[in-house]
């Protein structure tokens, strides 16, 4: 044997690189290719000992001790071949489970976040249709406010309304409609009381509720006061 590590570095055999995906033992294509080539193998066995027959005097003669009947050659190797298509057909319908299985769960994820995705927006529209009532507004005006806030919550896309609280998605709707988020009024909704509990980066309900209500008393005075500074020389 040759001693490949005394050999010059150019002259030593290179390690073999990795088998790609395709090609390696445990992948499900290499294994059905070798029990093609192998049934393939076999079948050409079987056939040639069809072809063939028993040896030129072996029907008169016979048989030595140590010799094997071509009948029993020929069983073997054709219950080889039965045994290789059994086998191809079990790793085949493995596969095709797997397949399925694997289809099957991400199907599930989808419709599990997709089911997620339209619950968040509706608690959002629910917000919207509440905030609108509380305003007065009249119902042709609150019917084109709810249509515009449909249209943005779809435009919005999934993996924001997955990404952002609840909150920051209402508020956001809220400023986009020109409708102000009253946060005292919803803060007993079973997301805000999460929110608050969590305080998830831009959710309105992150900040202590004290702040909360000094920001919410702080805006109502200033449009109080918005017309009098107004009428101010």
């Amino acid at each position: 044997m040759i001693d490949t590590a005394a050999l010059p570095p150019e002259t030593a055999e290179p390690l073999a690189p990795p088998c790609p995906d395709s090609a390696c033992p445990t992948s499900v294509d290499w294994q059905l290719a070798m029990l093609r080539e192998l049934a393939e193998l076999g079948m050409k066995v079987a056939r040639g000992m069809a072809e063939d027959g028993p040896a030129a005097g072996e029907e008169n003669t016979p048989a030595a001790p140590a010799s094997r009947p071509r009948g029993l050659d020929f069983h073997r190797a054709a219950k080889a071949v039965r045994q290789t298509l059994v086998l191809y057909r079990l790793v085949e319908e493995g596969a095709l489970a797997e397949t399925l299985k694997a289809q099957a769960e991400r199907a599930a994820r989808a419709a599990a976040r997709q089911t997620k995705v339209d619950e968040r927006r509706g608690v959002v529209l629910e917000v919207v249709d509440v905030t609108i009532d509380a305003e007065g507004r009249d119902p042709s005006e609150a019917e084109y406010l709810l249509d515009r806030a449909e249209d943005w919550l779809h435009e919005l896309a999934d993996e924001t309304v997955l990404a952002q609280p609840v909150g920051a998605t209402i508020v956001q709707t809220l400023t986009h409609l020109g409708l102000a988020f009253d946060a005292n009024f919803f803060e007993c909704e079973n997301w805000a009381v999460e929110e608050r509990e969590t305080r998830p980066p831009g959710s309105p309900y992150a900040m202590p509720q004290t702040v909360w209500r000094q920001k919410a008393r702080a805006l109502q005075a200033a449009e109080a006061e918005e017309p009098r500074d107004q009428r101010s020389p």
